[in-house]
């Protein structure tokens, strides 16, 4: 008997230094715990490299490695990490119940994914149950596909002759150029435009792409007519708040506005009013353009005249 109880615990020493050919170990628990696999948003690839999900000491831990490709839209790399955050932070299967430490690293490599170390593409960290994840997305902002997307439709490009966006996501500028076309569905170019046109087109576009690209450091704005420059204007950030463009076009809206009433009570004639809206545009302008910094603005000489 001596000798039987001698020889098993030989074989269970030879078992834990070989470990192969030995007998399972059923109560041997275990500190991994297994959920389904996680699902990425619609029209979003990413291969998921590794899923693994812990009892810690300090509560359960899931950590995800996935690879996605490197020209991944921004965008789209945001919607992965928030679904992948919120399909992790749902698993509830630990013994502390709710998942406490969650690590998702996504990268553009396989060989990075299973390093896993601090190069990936975007990341959502967080340390602790009770904790704020820590989202990261180092991917280039889509300027352009930004940019058009404030800018909204523009139904009278019809033809050949079509605006231009360029940006610098490392800079973040973006340059829009915009040729005045007719306005009568053909999409030719036009044959003239006036001051009011010309700086209604500015004032738009430099208000709605610092409005809704919060990003943005510096625009350039260039209306063309027949492929020249007829308005350029160069801006950064701050430079085009100290216009207070809003404001001076709110102001002109209820300059016009009035002289329309006088127009209506026959105060005055349609030229006179045409008249008296010309010469407060160009007098609201001119202080504008003397905020500018210096080269900041080209107009041509055709913009004289109305």
């Amino acid at each position: 008997m001596r000798r039987l109880c001698l020889a098993k615990s030989l074989v269970l020493v030879l078992c834990s230094i070989l470990g192969a050919g030995c007998p399972a170990q059923k109560d041997k628990p275990t500190d991994s715990v297994y959920f389904s696999d996680l699902s990425p948003p619609l029209g979003v690839k990413v291969n998921i490299v590794s899923d693994l999900s812990f009892n810690r000491p300090m509560g359960g831990e899931s950590t995800v490695r996935g690879v996605v490709a490197p020209d991944i839209d921004r965008d789209d790399l945001d919607r992965l990490l928030k679904t992948f955050y919120r399909l992790v932070s749902q698993r509830k299967s630990f013994k502390d119940g709710a998942v406490s430490k969650v690590d998702i690293r996504i990268y553009v490599a396989a060989d990075q994914a299973k390093a896993g170390r601090d190069n990936y593409l975007g990341a959502v960290l967080r340390g602790t149950k009770t904790a704020e994840p820590t989202f990261e997305n180092k991917q280039k902002l889509p300027l352009v596909k930004w940019a058009k997307k404030a800018l909204g439709r523009m139904p009278q490009y019809v033809g050949k002759v079509k605006p231009r966006i360029l940006a610098n996501p490392e800079s973040l500028t973006v340059e829009v150029t915009l040729p005045f076309v007719k306005m009568d569905g053909s999409g030719d170019w036009a044959e003239k435009v006036s001051f009011a046109r010309a700086i209604t087109a500015f004032a738009g576009t430099t208000l709605t792409l610092f409005r809704n690209i919060e990003q943005l450091k510096q625009m350039t704005y260039e209306g063309t007519l027949n492929d020249k420059p007829l308005l350029k204007v160069t801006l950064t950030r701050e430079q085009a708040a100290k216009l207070e463009l809003r404001a001076v076009q709110e102001g002109l809206g209820k300059f016009q506005g009035n002289m329309m009433e006088k127009f209506i009570s026959k105060e005055i004639n349609e030229k006179k009013m045409h008249k008296l809206l010309s010469k407060e545009r160009r007098k609201v302008y001119k202080e504008v353009f003397k905020k500018m910094p210096e080269g900041a603005l080209f107009m041509d000489k055709s913009l004289a005249k109305d």
